[in-house]
């Protein structure tokens, strides 16, 4: 009995061995950080350890860096790494975000970058451990309708609301009419969605003013709502159309209204005193109607923010996210 119970332990310890060291990388990137200070690579192993070589530029000097690290949301979170450097430390904390692989090292972290600058060039990865976003990707065309194709990645499940406007490429603001197919794990399912459209009553300056191109009233504001077709985890999206029925609701807006919503807007920004006269004399040549007729130079209505409450069956439990996007009108 006590020969079996060593071969046993004896086995297991062999197994957990075996096992560690058959670790597989899941990512592999050349990092480049910023000033004198080193470059390298970072690989991560699917037994969520990683692992950065690194050297300075100065004098050749470097090391490895080796831990854990985990997800959250759309970071990598590399666990108490700290790369050590003669005249002192630097730690790393946090590789970035999946979302846009846009990083620079920045406060002693290696951390997403909105700007666009990227410090780190990821060379391969395994899109079915980390199920990555492949964006919007556009599919051959079947029938009348362009077909997208979004990657609903478990990074961007774990947030409520998902800004699309960071994408490196969304259609939804630019098409007329699309079909858009959820590529979703397969515990889940979608139910319906929902879109809701912010549409604006907007003033447009005089050229000659050499003012602001057009103010944005958001203060009065209409949100249009719309239920979307779906089928087969995918769902059709209608071009926009600010309809007559919509440009009706402006109807009611008056001249003292419009100077309200203009002066709400006026003292929420850092206007000059000319600059405000201007604005204020537009509204004087306002007429009763001006927005919902769409015949006068200075009053359109546009619209800009664009929701999608997505409801999805995530194991019988219904979960909704929300994808935010935006049309930019004007230069």
């Amino acid at each position: 009995m006590i020969k079996v119970l060593k071969y046993l332990t004896l086995s297991i310890l062999i197994s957990m061995v075996v096992s560690c060291s058959n670790k597989i990388e899941v990512l592999k990137a050349n990092l480049q950080f910023e000033g004198n200070c080193c470059s390298g690579e970072l690989i991560l192993y699917d037994n969520y350890t990683f692992k950065i070589s690194y050297t300075t530029f100065s004098d050749d000097w470097g090391s490895t860096l080796k831990n854990d690290y985990r997800i959250e949301g759309n970071k990598i979170i590399l666990e108490a790494g700290e790369l050590f450097k003669r005249s002192g430390n630097i730690t790393i904390t946090e590789v970035g975000d999946l979302f846009t692989k846009k990083y620079q090292f920045k406060y002693n972290s290696l951390v997403p970058d909105n700007k666009g600058f990227s410090n780190i060039d990821i060379t391969t990865i395994d899109q079915s451990f980390f199920r990555l976003p492949c964006l919007f990707k556009k599919a051959e065309k079947q029938g009348t309708y362009d077909m997208f194709l979004f990657d609903f990645c478990d990074s961007l499940l774990e947030l409520d609301t998902i800004n699309m406007d960071k994408l490196e490429f969304d259609p939804l603001p630019h098409v007329k009419s699309c079909n858009v197919n959820l590529l979703l794990p397969e515990n889940i399912t979608l139910d319906k969605v929902q879109r809701f459209v912010y549409i604006y009553p907007t003033i447009w300056s005089n050229y000659s003013d050499n003012i602001t191109q057009y103010i944005q009233l958001d203060k009065l504001v209409y949100k249009s709502s719309r239920e979307l077709i779906c089928k087969d985890n995918t769902f059709f999206y209608p071009e926009i159309e600010i309809s007559k029925s919509i440009l009706n609701e402006f109807d009611k807006i008056d001249q003292v209204e419009l100077n309200e919503a203009v002066l709400n807007e006026l003292n929420s920004r850092d206007v000059n005193a000319d600059d405000r006269r201007k604005w204020l004399t537009y509204v004087t040549k306002f007429k009763n109607k001006d927005f919902s007729n769409q015949s006068n130079d200075l009053f359109h209505v546009n619209y800009h923010e664009i929701y999608l409450d997505i409801q999805l069956d995530i194991n019988g439990k219904k979960v909704d996210k929300v994808l935010w996007t935006k049309s930019y009108y004007g230069n």
